[in-house]
């Protein structure tokens, strides 16, 4: 039901995950499901590292 939904990762990780490489990195579902366990982790590995990089950059100012 939705009222049991549950937007956070303990809730549903990979599907939160999933959502993720969409919105950040433009993967379709389809290039998802197509991906293998290992190329799947390294993509996400790699948007966590983009991610540190762009929260330890200064502002311009």
């Amino acid at each position: 039901m939705l009222s049991a939904a549950k937007g956070d990762f303990e809730a549903n990780p990979i599907q939160y995950i999933n959502l993720q490489l969409r919105y950040h990195l433009g993967l379709t579902k389809q290039e998802l499901n197509e991906m293998t366990d290992e190329e799947w982790a390294e993509h996400y590995a790699i948007l966590e590292n983009i991610r540190k990089a762009e929260a330890a950059r200064k502002p311009f100012g």
